[in-house]
């Protein structure tokens, strides 16, 4: 008797072309207590930008434990924005934790939250989660979760999303060289507002922004290219008119652009030079004072 077996396991020395290169296996042929986890980075490999698919509870499937899983997996690949950052992300240019120039986010990973350089909160934030999420008193089991336990989601949200809005508005390229290959923040964006684990309004990388001028810019040139090409092969006398109808996509553009703009002024209202008294408060009650709003 002949048995096909499919080791999924990277062996020591393995090509990195061939790393995870295994056949798909469909969720319900995954049987053991790491198959959500497994599934999750199956969909990640095949496609990281069908973000619904990624984050679409399977049937019967616990909805807690799909949520942990989930932000595991989110720290995870978090590690690797974290290694780009340390190519300009210094203590001596980053000595603090701020997104815009309202924020300063103290460490809460030190026995009395305190500030720390960009780099360290990073690290020290990431540390944090995985010591947490892999803590058996709260989460003893990757099967079910506890009611109790659950909560700690959104604090861990909360903090490890602070990574994503410092690099979006101090190291854009580097961001923007991360999310074009990953679609972390989207994804993540996505799954704290699908679960209620963030509100909208602390959400500071306007994604939802970026994604309309993206759509809106595709959609009016793939219908532009389209009359261009059969009204040009069928009425060439009438190509002015053509031109005219051509260019009706780009006040649309243009005001897009100006609300995108008009967004970020707001974020950045705030002066170094105009800033109030410190405000020592906590978005969530239960976790130590993190943030200082100026």
């Amino acid at each position: 008797m002949t048995f096909n077996t499919v080791l999924r396991r990277n062996r020591p020395g393995i090509k990195a072309s061939e790393f995870c290169n295994w056949a798909e296996l469909p969720f319900e042929e995954m049987d053991s207590t790491l198959a959500v986890q497994q599934y999750i980075q199956q969909l990640i490999r095949k496609d990281p930008s069908s973000i619904d698919t990624i984050l679409t509870l399977p049937d019967n499937q616990d909805a807690s434990a799909f949520k942990y899983e989930q932000l595991r997996q989110f720290c995870m690949e978090l590690n690797g924005l974290a290694v780009l950052l340390q190519k300009q992300c210094f203590p001596s240019t980053c000595s603090q934790m701020t997104s815009t120039e309202q924020w300063i986010f103290l460490c809460a990973a030190h026995k009395t939250p305190q500030e720390c350089s960009a780099i360290d909160y990073t690290r020290h934030t990431l540390d944090g989660a995985a010591c947490l999420l892999n803590s058996n008193k709260y989460f003893p089991s990757r099967v079910t979760i506890k009611e109790s336990s659950e909560g700690k989601l959104g604090s861990v949200c909360r903090r490890v999303y602070r990574i994503f809005s410092h690099a979006y508005f101090h190291h854009r390229q580097l961001y923007e060289e991360f999310e074009g290959k990953t679609f972390l923040c989207k994804r993540f964006s996505t799954f704290v507002l699908r679960n209620n684990l963030m509100t909208p309004d602390t959400l500071l990388v306007p994604m939802e922004v970026t994604q309309k001028i993206d759509a809106t810019l595709e959609g009016r040139t793939n219908v532009n290219h389209t009359i261009f090409f059969g009204f040009l092969n069928q009425n060439c006398c009438f190509l002015p008119i053509f031109f005219l109808a051509a260019l009706y996509s780009l006040p649309v553009a243009v005001l897009a652009l100006k609300r995108h703009n008009r967004h970020l002024k707001q974020l950045h209202h705030t002066k170094v030079h105009h800033r109030k008294p410190l405000n020592l408060e906590s978005e969530c009650p239960e976790d130590n004072p993190d943030e200082l709003k100026y």
